[in-house]
């Protein structure tokens, strides 16, 4: 379905949407040569697109567009040669490992160059690949490892602990790298045919179990031709990928740029989560094409995000509201509706993958088709057929839902929940809240006797669930609504109370005008209702990002700006409207952010990273022993005021001088994130001259970037014409080129500029404003590193830090630090440096914290100090 730009919509009926999929249905046509005769002349000389491979079609595409960019993640680039080279290479090491037609390649990546080179690898040998998301958890992934018997699972040594035990063969890319590169970079011959399978991807299922769908090429080639097609896409287009690949609305965002000679951008898992800077990477990559889930679509709106003309917006994986369709019409070049269950790739049926009995119920004979053995899906989906022709979605007729994209099967959830034995019965049901968004609700009858918590329950869930199934509501029920027929009447299921989000008391409604509008923000944002003046944010299941949300919307419905760690101290709608209020104190940016005052341990102060908030570090308070003190350490210039303490070393003596406040005397244990972990090493530097050494100084993935005594290690990159593939881009599209190379020159001139423009902008007497003081604060600090010359530390320093520095095992600061003692936490992808500080990892992360402290100051009791 398409929405034509601009924001009438009023021709397309109520929900001005006009679909133009209906063939989507029934079993889709051939695809049409002539759908890639707009750009690839080789293309034109296929006698039949649908007798080809996709990695076929991708190798011809790549020969006219050889030193194209084909795919970017963050500052790292592959030509459409130099992919196709690194993929062909991988092809004949999976060859010698046994890979073949119709094997199984399991991937379990990070979101990276290295897994576009992976899945191409594996259709180049012809076998079939098998997505996999480490999120999901060990049991599931090892049920799909096993159900699919993969041969070979492709993962990233930072993954490796968070696999279970498999029979399948593990090759990790980094370490094998260097036995790939000797292999020839020539295509290898292939022997599959478009019969075979490209893909099988695994899905919620009813039964319990996850299912596995079998994609064959002709259906992705089927797929592609018609997108190639409607909604189009061309070499000049940048495709923008956010979503995982074991999500299905994945497979166009891998193939498709590369099948039309376009660019495909990566984005970082953070920047997947995180509407400011999908925002900032919209900008910054100049994508022209995006698909999303309505969520997605959702959180970057709300972000700020004003639109953009030359964006082609794709809409999939869950029904998309007509109030969000208008939006998305009135500030993008074209928005497109995409709906299609996984079986079906879209638009063109398949079957289901050890599950013979399933497809036969699914696929049923078509009355609509003359072609012997015709076949058609049945979706499980209601419509209408409307009298202007058009089809209008009404829901499911099943129980299967998606959430945020992500499709479950409510079977599975509730096999899951009577397996607990103080569960006679269980229901799961998809809830909308007051934005449109879905949530989980469980519901069940208790075992009579039996007595049981919600955090035991829900602890249960996570144990073979991954996290977007476990139900955010758990409520119990003397017994379920039945309808005439005898059945569970599950639109008759009450919705849940405030108890039943597991809290520790009573709802309280809100009083007065300031609590009510507060808790209207806060039941927006978090999809919760009702919420009550006592509840806590983060037991809502608030997130970092929700916060800078909640305080963004704050600014504009009262005017009031405060602080991220305000949550800290007032986690509560109560608490914060009183912070809210008129007769609330001015805002404090305190440098020291308490977050657990209480304890008999000497405090542990963890300093900022390089983005300045520490809201995120509440996790980690939470985490640690129950008698240790925690406390925040913030930088200046986040109130939008001028940084005093400019270098490393001022802003080590500032943040010693603030923590002596709280404890005049040692012993002094504490740590830093990131930017922060310098600072650290140059706080126990101070302490050591002034005669009083630090007793626990951590480093969490804190990486010395500059000034190393050790150099750090060069990782080996192919030759690369660097001056042929620009004039080749040049030649390409000079308009664009010369755009793209002046906006890399201003923003560089920007960076040259800011600390002058900030100069003046203080002398002027103004503060920075609030949607500019991450940057001004980053620019700062980073500043302040680049000029930073650590000196030898005779003492020792913690390292805390993930499984994928094996070739830079010190992080730099080799050579400087007399002893480091390491602490590796499960795994901390490229992308993410902050998985040691959230779930599941930070609960080690804490656990091993707490030993440190302990060891550190066996017998010491702290009595803090009394700040006026």
């Amino acid at each position: 379905m398409r929405v034509p730009r601009g924001p009438s919509t009023s021709r397309f009926g109520p929900f001005g949407l006009r679909s133009i999929y209906k063939e989507q249905l029934m079993s889709a046509p051939s695809p049409n040569p002539s759908t890639f005769s707009a750009h690839s002349s080789q293309l034109r000389e296929v006698d039949s697109v649908r007798h080809a491979c996709v990695h076929e079609l991708l190798e011809m595409t790549a020969q006219e567009h050889a030193q194209s960019i084909a795919v970017q993640f963050e500052e790292h680039s592959l030509t459409y040669a130099e992919l196709h080279a690194r993929a062909n290479q991988l092809a004949r090491v999976l060859r010698k490992h046994g890979v073949q037609r119709e094997v199984l390649v399991g991937v379990c990546m990070e979101r990276s160059l290295e897994m576009e080179v992976a899945i191409l690898g594996i259709l180049k040998a012809g076998a079939a690949y098998v997505p996999l998301d480490a999120s999901f958890g060990p049991g599931r992934i090892q049920y799909v490892l096993d159900e699919a018997r993969v041969k070979l699972l492709i993962t990233h040594k930072s993954l490796r602990s968070l696999l279970p035990p498999t029979n399948a063969q593990v090759l990790c890319l980094e370490s094998s790298w260097d036995l790939i590169a000797n292999e020839s970079d020539q295509p290898v011959p292939s022997e599959v045919g478009p019969s075979n399978l490209a893909y099988v991807i695994y899905t919620s299922g009813s039964t319990g179990k996850p299912k596995g769908v079998q994609i064959e090429h002709r259906s992705l080639v089927n797929l592609l031709c018609s997108m190639h097609e409607e909604p189009g896409i061309t070499p000049n287009d940048i495709l923008l990928s956010i979503t995982t690949i074991s999500f299905d609305l994945s497979v166009p965002d891998i193939f498709l740029p590369l099948l039309a000679g376009s660019r495909l951008v990566i984005a970082s898992r953070e920047a997947t989560f995180d509407g400011k800077l999908l925002r900032s990477l919209l900008k910054s990559s100049g994508a022209t094409f995006m698909q999303a889930t309505p969520t997605t679509w959702r959180i970057l709106l709300e972000s700020g995000w004003t639109g953009d003309r030359n964006l082609k917006a794709i809409v999939g994986g869950e029904a998309v509201s007509a109030e969000l369709a208008r939006k998305l019409a009135a500030c993008c070049g074209s928005v497109w509706n995409m709906y299609g269950p996984t079986e079906t790739t879209v638009w063109s049926s398949l079957y289901r993958f050890q599950r013979p009995e399933l497809a036969a119920e699914k696929f049923v004979p078509d009355p609509f088709s003359s072609r012997p053995g015709a076949r058609m899906y049945r979706t499980g989906d209601i419509a209408r057929h409307r009298s202007d022709g058009n089809l209008e979605f009404l829901g499911r007729a099943d129980h299967q839902v998606k959430i945020r994209g992500f499709r479950i099967e409510l079977g599975e959830i509730e096999a899951v929940l009577e397996q607990h034995p103080a569960i006679k019965q269980a229901v799961a049901i998809a809830r909308d809240d007051n934005s449109g968004n879905k949530y989980l609700a469980g519901y069940f009858i208790p075992q009579p006797g039996v007595s049981f918590s919600q955090s035991a329950l829900r602890e249960h869930l996570r144990k073979q669930l991954p996290e977007y199934m476990i139900p955010s509501a758990l409520v119990a029920l003397r017994e379920f609504p039945l309808s005439g027929n005898g059945k569970v009447d599950r639109k008759a299921l009450p919705a849940p109370q405030a108890s039943d989000y597991q809290r520790d008391h009573q709802y309280v409604a809100p009083r007065d005008k300031v609590e009510k509008k507060l808790v209207a923000i806060w039941e927006e944002i978090l999809g919760v209702k009702p919420i009550g003046i006592k509840d806590r944010f983060f037991d809502l299941g608030g997130k970092s990002l929700q916060a800078a949300r909640l305080f963004t919307r704050i600014i504009g419905s009262f005017g009031k700006e405060l602080p991220l760690t305000t949550l800290i101290q007032a986690p509560t709608v109560e608490l914060l409207a009183n912070e809210i209020k008129p007769s609330a104190k001015h805002a404090n940016y305190s440098t020291l952010v308490p977050m657990r005052k209480e304890g008999t341990r000497p405090p542990f102060f963890c300093i900022h990273g390089g983005a300045g908030s520490t809201l995120f570090l509440h996790r980690l308070a939470e985490k640690v022993d129950a008698e240790q003190p925690f406390y925040g350490i913030e930088p200046e210039g986040l109130d939008g005021r001028e940084f005093q303490h400019t270098t490393v070393e001022e802003i080590a003596a500032y943040y010693l001088s603030e923590i002596r406040k709280v404890q005049p005397h040692g012993p002094y244990c504490f740590g830093g994130y990131c930017f922060g972990g310098i600072v650290a090493y140059e706080m126990a530097q101070q302490l050591l001259r002034q005669g009083e050494p630090a007793a626990l100084v951590v480093l969490f993935t804190a990486e010395l970037r500059f000034h190393r005594k050790v150099p750090a290690p060069v990782k080996p990159k192919p030759p690369v014409n660097a001056a042929s593939r620009r004039i080749a881009t040049l030649l390409k599209n000079p308009v664009r080129a010369l755009y793209r190379k002046s906006a890399v020159r201003i923003v560089k001139a920007w960076g040259k500029f800011a600390p002058t423009f900030y100069r003046m902008w203080f002398r002027l007497g103004f503060k920075i404003p609030p949607k500019m003081r991450t940057l001004y604060v980053w620019r700062t600090l980073i500043r302040a590193e680049r000029t930073y010359i650590p000196k030898p530390y005779s003492g020792t320093v913690v390292m805390f830090h993930g499984s994928d520095y094996d070739d830079d095992p010190s992080l730099g600061w080799g050579g400087l630090a007399a002893n480091i003692e390491h602490h590796i936490i499960g795994h901390s992808s490229q992308d993410s440096r902050r998985d040691l500080m959230n779930e599941p990892w930070v609960n080690q992360t804490g656990r091993e914290l707490s030993d440190c402290i302990a060891r550190a100051c066996e017998v010491v009791t702290f009595k803090p100090a009394q700040i006026a």
